[in-house]
């Protein structure tokens, strides 16, 4: 199964002598309970770690839920032994078993229901926070004491549950055992807590490619609450259950699937020795020249020449970073590109991911043939082949094809980083269609708003052309994509530790970023 994993949660600290003292006067309590649904799953301890017999993909989430809650409760227990020192207490307990007396540590709404008029705690108020926000809420009930986490969603549970330790002095500053802080502390207390969290931003994490990760890496994500990571990650499974939103795409999607020399999939008319071949939906080229190169394999730049971009009033094949887009004005090679990546996201690549990073090539040229000029400029055409993907997505979703949440990232960069000039298309969805802003080459000796910088001047004026002109017209979302720690310096690693600072709440408060990741 899959959910919308969404946002980064502001962690508000209270120091741990604050809580020794609030809990001093019980002297700290023993045999504390962790409850939880265990779902379809023999236990709690197997639904945490269950994650390789999950079905992510299907539209029932009842064991996506329990696996992610379960874990959270092992996670739970874990620390909150070491906390205590009580290496015996913090029994896991399935809520069908849920034990009369004793105190209690409630996760998940199956688990917090029967409790929730109690505690004063309104569940349709927390869906309210979407599927990462949580309430923390705690008191006595019949003499108990307990202590609900409930989020919008599984991953929201999983979060409120960090916050907790969080709220204990737990830290995690890096990936690994040796990284962690965890003091001492007494738990539970007669303090009452009362927490409302929701996610500032809704993607929180690193811009990354290939099979780079680890597990102490993606534990550390997230323990920290991020949520954005590489579906080349090879470990799906336990990057779903730790709530990571997996993103696929970039520049290949521009070049990767209409790519000139591949052979041509069909039967063409004009051509022999590809009988075998699905039936040619297209119409023939009135230019192609057949198999021009002789070596007996119909490509597809052969069989239609006329899908590729034009420059200095010639066709062009290369599609790679830096070249020229094929030719956006066509239908029948939008078509084609289409029908390929679409079916990479029902059972390919990207069939685990619900971010796709919808991007063309590299820095590219575009084509300048007459049609093509005609709808804009290079961002107008962008935004219109961004539309076009996202309805072949929600076509493949209402067939039953795809059973996930999609959302579509473009770029607001390089040849494409000028506002558009004209309006949206019509049905433009501002909700799954949302625009990153990557202010490449920026200097970084200054931070982003920075008034003496002129070079960080003209990335601050495109910035607000997106976000904040009133007569922009693009109205949607703005996800911000910086290069904080890109391979550029991979030599000699920058801490931008002040810069991030200032730039991260400017890009929130300022341009109304909501989504933000870097590389």
């Amino acid at each position: 199964m899959n959910s919308t994993r969404d946002g980064r949660a502001r962690l508000r600290e209270v120091s741990v002598g604050a809580v020794i003292m609030l809990c001093a006067a019980t002297g700290g309590r023993a045999d504390v309970s962790i409850v939880v649904d265990a779902g379809p799953f023999a236990s709690v301890q197997e639904a945490g770690h269950a994650e390789a017999q999950v079905d992510w993909s299907d539209a029932d989430h009842t064991d996506d839920t329990a696996c992610t809650e379960c874990f959270a409760a092992c996670e739970l227990q874990h620390y909150l032994r070491i906390v205590t020192g009580r290496a015996r207490d913090f029994a896991l307990m399935d809520d069908a078993e849920a034990p009369q007396d004793g105190d209690m540590v409630l996760l998940g709404q199956a688990a917090c229901k029967p409790y929730a008029d109690a505690l004063g705690l309104s569940l349709d108020a927390v869906n309210e926070l979407g599927r990462e926000g949580y309430r923390i809420k705690s008191g006595n009930v019949d003499g108990r004491w307990v202590c609900a986490i409930v989020g919008g969603g599984r991953v929201g549970t999983m979060y409120g549950a960090y916050d907790v330790l969080h709220r204990l002095g737990c830290r995690w500053f890096a990936p690994g055992a040796v990284h962690e802080e965890i003091p001492q502390a007494v738990f539970p207390g007669d303090h009452a807590w009362d927490v409302t969290e929701k996610p500032d931003f809704r993607l929180r994490g690193f811009h990354a490619w290939e099979d780079r990760g680890n597990d102490d890496f993606l534990l550390w994500m997230a323990r920290n609450r991020m949520d954005y990571w590489c579906a080349d990650e090879d470990n799906h499974p336990f990057l779903r259950k730790l709530g990571l939103k997996l993103v696929w795409g970039g520049h290949v999607v521009g070049f990767d699937y209409l790519k000139p020399n591949d052979p041509y999939p069909y039967n063409h008319p004009r051509f022999s020795g590809d009988d075998d071949k699905p039936e040619d939906p297209y119409p023939v080229s009135e230019i192609s020249l057949g198999d021009a190169d002789g070596n007996g394999v119909l490509s597809y730049r052969e069989a239609h020449p006329e899908w590729y971009g034009v420059l200095n009033g010639k066709r062009q094949d290369n599609l790679r970073d830096g070249g020229v887009n094929y030719c956006t004005s066509n239908p029948y090679a939008t078509d084609e590109l289409m029908k390929n990546v679409i079916q990479v996201l029902i059972d390919g690549a990207a069939q685990d991911a619900e971010v796709i990073n919808c991007w063309t090539v590299d820095a590219g040229k575009w084509c300048e043939c007459e049609a093509c000029r005609a709808l804009g400029s290079p961002t107008d055409r962008n935004l219109l082949f961004v539309h076009r993907f996202d309805q072949e997505v929600k076509k493949a979703q209402a067939a039953g094809l795809i059973n996930r949440p999609v959302t579509l990232l473009f770029l607001a960069y390089a040849d494409v980083l000028e506002p558009p000039t004209r309006p949206l298309p019509g049905g433009f969805d501002y909700q799954t269609c949302i625009a990153t802003y990557f202010p490449i080459r920026r200097c970084y000796v200054y931070n982003f708003d920075d008034p003496a910088s002129s070079h960080n001047a003209r990335y601050a004026e495109h910035l607000y052309g997106w976000a904040v002109d009133p007569d922009r017209h693009y109205k949607g979302q703005i996800c911000i994509g910086e290069y904080y720690n890109v391979s550029g310096y991979k030599c000699l690693p920058v801490v931008y530790m002040h810069t991030m600072a200032n730039d991260i709440p400017y890009y929130y408060e300022k341009a109304n970023a909501r989504l933000f990741h870097y590389m």
